[in-house]
C-alpha cells in the first residue's frame, strides 16, 4: 500500500506526456512510454540492442513483463548474445520491441570512442556511410517485425543528420521501409528526443578561389596573393544546415498478416 492510499488522499496527477520533451535519459522515457500504454507491463519485451541497460534502469521493479535483452558484447550482463539482424526466435514472439540500433553513421573516424560506442550498441561491422548504415537499420527492423506479434508495438529510435556537408533524412527512410514492408502496420506515435546538440567543431576548407594554392596567377606578375583566403589557401567552413539536437522515438503497431 502507497503513503497516499494510507492516508486515503488520491495521488497528485502526473504531467501530461508530451511529444517533445528533454528526458534525462532513456531510461525516464522508458517510463512515459509505459505510461502511454507501449511498454506493456504484463507482456514479453525484447530489447536487441541492450548496450548497458540504460532503457531499463528506472523500470519499475516487481513488473510481471518479461525482459529479454542482447548485446554482442558479453560484459553488458545481457541475457543472449546474438546479431539483431538474425534473432533467433520464431516469428510472432514478442508483444514488445525496444529497437535502438546506432542511428548516426561515424564517416571516416576510426576512434577508439567510436570503437567503443559501436560495439556497445550491438553490432561486429559498423557501416561508414549513412546509406549503408540505414541497410543495417532497415534489415533489424525488417527481423525485428518479424517477431513482433500482431497487435505488438516496436519502439525505434533514430535520427536525421549531417553527412558530408548533406541532411540523411534517417527517420523518414526507418519509417518508409517498414510501412513498405508492413504495409498493415499503423504509426501509433512519434517522439522527440531533445538534448543539447554538440558543438560542430571547427574547421576550414579548400579555398575555391586559388584551389588551395594561397595564390593567384597574374600574368607578367607571376603569383599574386589570394585575398579570398589572404594567401592561406583555406577558408572557414559556413554552417549550412541546422544542428540537430532531436533523436526521434517511432511507435509503430503490427497489423495482422
Amino acid at each position: 500500500m502507497s503513503l497516499f492510499e494510507e492516508a486515503g488522499v488520491e495521488p497528485p496527477a502526473l504531467p501530461p506526456v508530451m511529444a517533445a520533451t528533454r528526458w534525462p535519459d532513456n531510461s525516464a522515457m522508458t517510463l512515459d512510454l509505459a505510461r502511454l500504454g507501449y511498454i506493456p507491463v504484463d507482456g514479453l519485451i525484447l530489447d536487441p540492442t541492450y548496450q548497458d541497460g540504460t532503457w531499463w534502469k528506472r523500470w519499475p521493479p516487481g513488473t510481471p513483463a518479461r525482459l529479454v535483452t542482447n548485446s554482442l558484447d558479453p560484459a553488458n550482463g545481457a541475457d543472449l548474445c546474438f546479431d539483431f539482424r538474425r534473432a533467433p526466435f520464431p516469428d510472432d514472439t514478442f508483444d514488445c520491441v525496444a529497437y535502438d540500433p546506432p542511428y548516426v553513421s561515424k564517416g571516416g573516424r576510426a576512434t577508439s570512442t567510436m570503437q567503443d560506442h559501436q560495439r556497445r550498441y550491438g553490432i561486429a561491422d559498423a557501416p561508414k556511410s549513412p546509406f549503408e548504415l540505414q541497410q543495417l537499420i532497415n534489415h533489424g527492423s525488417s527481423e525485428m517485425m518479424r517477431v513482433l506479434k500482431p497487435g505488438g508495438i516496436l519502439l525505434v529510435k533514430c535520427q536525421d543528420y549531417v553527412s558530408s556537408g548533406r541532411i540523411w533524412w534517417g527517420t523518414h527512410y526507418t519509417s518508409h521501409h517498414i510501412a513498405t514492408m508492413y504495409p498493415k502496420t499503423e504509426m501509433v506515435d512519434r517522439l522527440y528526443f531533445l538534448n543539447n546538440g554538440s558543438a560542430q567543431p571547427e574547421r576550414d576548407r579548400k579555398c575555391s578561389a586559388c584551389k588551395g594554392e594561397g595564390e593567384l596567377p597574374v600574368i607578367g606578375l607571376g603569383g599574386w596573393k589570394c585575398m579570398e583566403c589572404d594567401g592561406t589557401g583555406r577558408v572557414p567552413s559556413v554552417q549550412q544546415h541546422a544542428r540537430v539536437n532531436v533523436s526521434t522515438l517511432w511507435v509503430f503497431r503490427k497489423g495482422p498478416r
